[in-house]
């Protein structure tokens, strides 16, 4: 793997940086499956134990994740 390198003030040198999330350069980078849950809208009790299903079920009952974004939760229209 290409290892890279950033100059660091404190010593003046260079120091191999710090990998965060691979990028496309990286090679694959696979994401797990999500942690299977039990459904508390529509189909309350139902689990759900893969993203095909999860998304399945989103658009079977015409649903959105919000996540963190503001939007949805200050009741103003964008």
């Amino acid at each position: 793997m290409k290892k890279t390198y950033v100059y660091d003030k404190k010593t003046g040198r260079m120091t191999e940086a710090k990998r965060g999330v691979p990028t496309e350069r990286d090679g694959p980078y696979i994401i797990g499956d999500i942690k299977p849950y039990q459904v508390v809208g529509p189909e309350h009790g139902k689990w759900i134990t893969s993203r095909s299903q999860h998304r399945e079920y989103l658009r079977k009952h015409n649903l959105i994740e919000v996540g963190n974004e503001r939007k949805y939760f200050d009741g103003k229209p964008h």
